[in-house]
């Protein structure tokens, strides 16, 4: 072989293991950088999940506060149509 060919065939050599060596450390970067964001959206959703669990505690407490009020005390009406007059409206209303 002559010195030509020898030069040629190192240098696609080098070439060769240049690109498998960037192309192996861009995809470990690559890699790296989706490991982050799997964390980080790990983080949002215990947050957001923190945030529903505070958000039905609330809820929970502020509807406990209505039916407790509502069951406190008995309706009452202050004024109201006399037994005799309300079976008049029924008799002429049928």
């Amino acid at each position: 072989m002559n010195l030509n060919a020898i030069l040629a065939v190192a240098f696609l050599a080098l070439l060769g293991a240049a690109y498998v060596y960037g192309h192996h450390a861009g995809t470990a970067s690559l890699q790296a950088r989706l490991d982050a964001a799997a964390v980080q959206a790990q983080a949002a959703d215990m947050e957001t999940a923190k945030a529903l669990a505070v958000a039905e505690q609330a809820r929970a407490a502020l509807s406990q506060q209505l039916q407790d009020a509502a069951n406190a005390d008995p309706v009452t009406v202050p004024v109201a149509l006399p037994a005799t007059r309300v079976l008049r409206l029924q008799a002429a209303r049928q």
